[in-house]
């Protein structure tokens, strides 16, 4: 009887078990998410694609006007002699290619496009290159995922890189590596040939494309090392194979090619090195060390993980909770970095929006992106408006209209920006002062190469100043380009016929400011400021360019000058209303010093007289209320902002650079 009861609860006990185990595979059941193994297979190509899209429209609509200025800063010429200097280092056939393929943003999404498609080769090939599962195929977009972030997270420093295209050398460079690593799996494990490839490969390919063929070189040796059927005698031998041409092709290379170049950069050829000569950034340089990385671990890893049943240890088994999570946490990783990388600064993107109006001549469509920053411009931008308010003759009525303060640009480090570094060519070059353009411009092409921009402006100022056989020797230089070969021929005809000079649009609104001796005196590398003392202590009877003397006179407040300069203008422009701007000036000054007799001007009643009661009494109100002069200003930016009066008293502290 005892027996039978012990029997029944054993039943009882082992069908409970049952019941709680058939519960808990429903329970998981639940939590998987249903994945056909067809899916899993396709994987690959949907995160490609799916990353590839999305980059082509994040670089075209988002960073367009950036990928221009890019391709203007750059250069690639179709000669042998370009050629010829850009292999002249190590990894240089990969600088020229990358020249050649930065030349395509002239078309913006031209240029993206094809660099998306490299991207999708890196995510396609890297699967057989570094053993990624096809249900891992979410890790193969983060190296180009840190390659996009290389290519948008420069900001300024685009102005200071030293390294020949560098927005294609990264992408070619790694897109190389991988075929290279891709390649060495398809020879089998224990043949004879993986040393030979080993030695040939870096012997070959470092000549070429610099430290990414000793990268590859890094890569195929830790494929070696992971092997499970090779024994420990062959891969003794070929890490001895592989370390050794990893440090004695870059020596042989230098005694025997290159020995130009500093022994230490013979390691790091083309890896990106950001230095100006006044500060050195790491954080930029990240992306590529990073990059570099990520495979070598993903080949560690597939090893370890083949062991245990694929990647199921770190992504969970596919179609589960945990694999979705896993996948998820990879993409926000990966929106992430490329989002806190992106240098996304609205004045950046809008300095070059309206360099490029300017370059073009579209000056009211300058006028109408500064119009449109909602915030504080830089000096650049406020130099660009004030150009193209001279250019379409209205700095007298609208120069205060737009925000004069300005600001220095924004930086993530510590580089220091200089504008005869960035805009100065072109805006001397407007403000008729040709040595200064041609000067800067050699400057700059002598510490970091020549490029499409400075050669234009090399020629426009050779021009103006009749230097005709030198401004010919750069349009022959631009004439070998891809994109600019009409805007050279263009300007090729006033070398031809230099009297169509004085018939040319763009030029009509330079040379009356070019009536005076050209002389190249000393800005000590800042424009603005020598623009201003140049202009405020000049005296030019030519319409144009005394109204700049009085316009800079406002701008540096000094009331001697001004008095002197707007009676010039007033007899100058007798028979023409003054501008408002004027008026309000010397409606001001009048009643500040009383050094001028202002009671017979006939000052506009409401937009003169009635306005600066206006402002006088709102400026009482808000000091009784006891508001500083910054409150003040903030206060009466709204109804007087636009005004030279608020301009004079609030407007202070401006920093040029």
């Amino acid at each position: 009887m005892m027996k039978q009861k012990t029997r029944q609860n054993k039943n009882k006990n082992s069908f409970s078990a049952d019941l709680q185990q058939k519960k808990e595979k429903e329970n998981a059941k639940k939590r998987e998410i249903s994945i056909s193994p067809r899916i899993i297979k396709l994987m690959p190509f949907i995160y490609g694609a799916l990353f590839c899209i999305i980059s082509w429209i994040f670089l075209t609509y988002s960073n367009g006007d950036y990928l221009y200025a890019v391709q203007e800063r750059s250069l690639f010429l179709d000669t042998s002699q370009f050629f010829e200097e850009r292999t002249s280092v190590p990894g240089g056939f990969l600088e020229w290619v990358g020249c050649f393929l930065t030349q395509l943003f002239y078309y913006p999404w031209l240029g993206a496009l094809v660099l998306v498609l490299l991207w999708g080769i890196i995510i396609a090939l890297s699967f057989r290159a570094f053993k990624i599962p096809a249900k891992c195929a979410v890790l193969t977009i983060i190296p180009p995922a840190l390659l996009l972030c290389s290519v948008v997270d420069l900001g300024y420093w685009m102005y200071y890189i030293k390294l020949p295209g560098y927005w294609f050398t990264g992408t070619v460079g790694f897109t190389v590596t991988v075929l290279a690593t891709a390649g060495y799996t398809l020879l089998k494990t224990k043949t004879a040939a993986r040393e030979a490839v080993l030695l040939l490969w870096t012997c070959l390919a470092y000549p070429l494309f610099g430290w990414y063929a000793l990268l590859a070189t890094v890569y195929m040796l830790i494929i070696d090392l992971t092997e499970k059927d090779l024994d420990t005698s062959r891969k003794a031998v070929r890490s001895v194979v592989a370390i050794l041409s990893i440090i004695l092709v870059p020596i042989a290379s230098y005694y025997l090619l290159y020995s130009g170049t500093r022994m230490a950069d013979m390691w790091k050829a083309v890896f990106p090195i950001f230095e100006s000569s006044r500060v050195i950034s790491t954080s930029l340089s990240l992306p590529f060390v990073f990059m570099a990385l990520l495979p070598a671990i993903y080949l560690a890893l597939s090893r370890l993980l083949q062991t245990k049943g694929g990647c199921s240890p770190i992504c969970g088994k596919s179609g589960t909770l945990r694999f979705a999570v896993a996948q998820l946490a990879v993409i926000a990783v990966v929106v992430a970095v490329v989002r806190g990388g992106w240098y996304d600064n609205y004045n950046f993107h809008s300095e070059h929006r309206m360099y490029k109006l300017a370059d073009e001549q579209k000056w009211e469509d300058v006028l109408v992106e500064m119009a449109a920053n909602p915030g504080t411009p830089t000096r650049q931008m406020v130099m660009c408006k004030n150009i193209a308010l001279m250019k379409v003759g209205r700095c007298g009525n609208e120069m205060f209209r737009y925000s004069n303060e300005g600001e220095p640009p924004y930086v993530f480090d510590s580089l220091r920006v200089k504008m005869v570094e960035t805009a100065a060519p072109m805006i001397y070059y407007n403000y008729g002062r040709c040595n200064f353009c041609y000067r800067w411009c050699i400057e700059n092409s002598v510490e970091y190469g020549f490029n499409v921009n400075g050669l234009k402006y090399l020629i426009r100022s050779s021009i103006l100043s009749g230097e005709y056989k030198v401004a010919e020797k750069y349009i022959n230089m631009l004439k070998h380009t891809t994109f600019h070969k009409e805007w050279a021929e263009h300007f090729e005809q006033f070398v031809r016929n230099p009297k169509l000079i004085a018939q040319n649009e763009e030029f009509k609104l330079i040379l009356p400011l070019r009536k005076f001796k050209d002389v190249l005196d000393g800005d000590e590398g800042l424009c603005e400021m020598y623009l201003l003392n140049y202009f405020s202590n000049s005296q030019n009877p030519e319409p144009m360019f005394q109204e700049q003397t009085l316009v800079y006179a406002l701008v540096s407040k000094d009331i001697d000058r001004f008095w002197k300069r707007f009676f010039q203008y007033a007899t100058l422009h007798i028979k023409e209303p003054m501008p408002i701007h004027y008026q309000e000036a010397a409606f001001l000054y009048g009643n500040l010093e009383k050094t001028v007799d202002i009671s017979k001007m006939p000052f506009d009643r409401d937009r003169i007289l009635g306005r600066f009661a206006n402002f006088q009494r709102a400026s009482q109100m808000y000091a009784r209320e006891g508001m500083s002069v910054e409150q003040m200003g903030e206060a009466m930016r709204p109804e007087f902002g636009d005004t030279f009066w608020w301009f004079y008293f609030f407007c202070k502290g401006v920093k040029s650079y």
